[in-house]
C-alpha cells in the first residue's frame, strides 16, 4: 500500500474532539505515521457544538500532523439546531463546495485509494467520480447507518425521500471496491442491502493514552468535585440521538439522596436546553458543563464511579455509541439504558463489563442504580479494561485493516 497514496473525502475530520472527526483524525495520522501519504478534503470543525471554530468559512489549505498530511478545507452551512432539512442542506453544500477539489486532487494525485467516510453516505458518489478519473478504488466506511436513523428518530418523515435515498445508497455499496463498518450488527443491516462482502473496521482506543488511574480522590480534588459521592457521569455529544431527558427523570428521583451526583458533560444543539430544564427544575444533584479538552480526557473519564449510556431506542441497529470505547479503556463501568437485546446490552451483559436497565419507570431506575453502587465494582473494572485491551487496540485494528487483501490488489 505504501506505493500508492490515498485521498480521503469526509465531512468530519481533526481537531473535532468526538464522534465521527476523532476516527478519521486517528485513522489519517496513523497512516501518515506508517508512511503512507494522504490527502484531506474536509469541512471546517463544528462537531459537536454545530457551530464553527472561526468565522473563516472559505477554501482553506492546512499541513497536520507534522506537516505529513495536507488538508483541504471547504465551506459548508452549519445549522444552529440540525433539522432534518436542514442537516441535509449541510451536507449538500459540503458536496457542492468538495466537488471542484475532488475532481482537481483525482487528476493531480492519481490515488490509488479513494476512502470515504459516512455520514453523509453520498459521498460516496465523490468516491466514485474520484475513482472514474483516477482508476483507483473507492474504501466506504460506515459510521452510522445515517438514512434508517433519520427515518427512525422523523428526522426525514416523507418515504419517497427516504427511498430515493436508500436508492442513491444502495447505487454506491453495489459500485464500492471495498466497504467496511464499525459493528456486527451494522453490518447485518448493511447485508440487507447489497451482497457485496462488509468488512469489519471497529472504533479504537489508545490505549496508552487511555487507561485506568487508581487514584480518584485527586482526580475529584483536580476537577472540583465531592470526594464522597457516588458519581454517574456522562460524557459526550448532547443532540437528538441521545435521549438524555431520561437523565432528568432520574435526577429527579435522587434530589433528596445526598450520596450520588449525575454530571453531564458535553456539547451539542440540545445543551441550553438541557441545561435550562436543569436550572428551572432546580437540580442541585446534575453538574452539567462543557466537554473537557482531549489532553484531560482521560483523567476525567477515571474520576466516575459509573457512566451512563443512553439510547433511543429506535436507533438501536443504526447506531453504537463510540464512548463505550473510551470508558471502557480507562476501566470504566457502563450502565447502559437500552433493551437487553441491543447489542451494546448484550456487549455488557455477555462479557460481564457493565449493567444494562431496560427499565422506563424512574423509581425502578433509581433502585436498579443504588443496587448497581453497592457492588464491588473492582472485577468489572478490571475486565472492562481487559476488554478494551483485546478488542480496541488501535495499532492492531489499523494494522489488520491496512494488511486486508484488498491493499495488495
Amino acid at each position: 500500500m505504501s506505493k500508492g497514496n490515498i485521498l480521503f473525502i469526509g465531512i468530519n475530520f481533526f481537531p473535532e474532539p468526538t464522534g465521527i472527526g476523532k476516527y478519521s483524525g486517528e485513522m489519517v495520522a496513523w497512516l501518515a505515521e506508517s508512511e503512507i501519504k494522504v490527502e484531506v478534503i474536509t469541512g471546517f470543525p463544528y462537531y459537536p457544538n454545530w457551530q464553527l471554530a472561526n468565522k473563516f468559512n472559505w477554501y482553506k489549505t492546512d499541513l497536520v500532523f507534522e506537516s505529513k498530511v495536507k488538508v483541504h478545507r471547504c465551506p459548508l452551512y452549519v445549522p444552529k439546531k440540525p433539522t432534518g432539512i436542514k442537516r441535509i442542506f449541510q451536507e449538500l453544500t459540503f458536496l457542492m463546495s468538495s466537488l471542484p477539489k475532488v475532481i482537481y486532487l483525482s487528476i493531480l494525485l492519481k490515488p490509488k485509494y479513494i476512502l470515504t467516510i459516512a455520514p453523509p453516505f453520498h459521498l460516496g458518489l465523490l468516491g466514485l467520480l474520484a475513482r472514474k478519473i483516477s482508476g483507483g478504488k473507492l474504501l466506504y466506511h460506515i459510521q452510522d447507518l445515517q438514512i434508517e436513523a433519520a427515518s427512525s428518530l422523523n428526522l426525514i418523515k416523507h418515504k419517497k425521500i427516504i427511498d430515493s435515498l436508500l436508492s442513491i445508497e444502495k447505487y454506491i455499496l453495489k459500485k464500492s471496491d471495498f466497504i467496511s463498518s464499525i459493528h456486527p450488527k451494522m453490518i447485518e443491516e448493511v447485508n440487507k442491502k447489497t451482497s457485496s462482502t462488509i468488512h469489519l473496521l471497529p472504533n479504537w482506543s489508545d490505549l496508552k493514552v487511555m487507561y485506568p488511574i487508581m487514584d480518584k480522590n485527586k482526580l475529584r480534588i483536580q476537577f472540583n468535585l465531592p470526594l464522597d459521592k457516588k458519581i454517574f457521569m456522562y460524557s459526550g455529544s448532547i443532540g437528538e440521538k441521545q435521549g438524555l431527558e431520561m437523565l432528568i427523570n432520574i435526577a429527579k428521583q435522587f434530589t433528596h439522596d445526598e450520596d450520588f451526583l449525575f454530571i453531564i458533560a458535553g456539547n451539542g444543539p440540545y445543551y441550553d436546553l438541557l441545561k435550562n430544564v436543569i436550572h428551572k427544575e432546580n437540580l442541585t444533584n446534575i453538574v452539567i458543563r462543557n466537554l473537557v479538552p482531549t489532553k484531560e480526557l482521560n483523567n476525567w473519564l477515571n474520576l466516575a464511579d459509573f457512566h451512563l449510556i443512553f439510547q433511543r431506542n429506535e436507533t438501536n441497529n443504526y447506531l453504537f455509541p463510540s464512548k463505550i470505547v473510551s470508558i471502557l479503556s480507562v476501566g470504566g463501568i457502563c450502565v447502559a439504558f437500552v433493551p437487553e437485546l441491543n447489542e451494546v446490552g448484550q456487549l455488557l451483559t455477555q462479557n460481564e463489563i457493565g449493567y444494562v436497565i431496560s427499565e422506563v419507570d424512574p423509581i425502578n431506575i433509581k433502585m436498579k442504580l443504588i443496587e448497581i453502587s453497592q457492588k464491588n465494582a473492582n472485577r468489572l473494572k478490571s475486565k472492562s479494561r481487559e476488554f478494551a485491551m483485546l478488542n480496541f487496540n488501535k495499532t492492531k485494528i489499523l494494522s489488520d485493516w491496512i494488511g486486508n487483501r484488498i491493499f495488495d490488489n
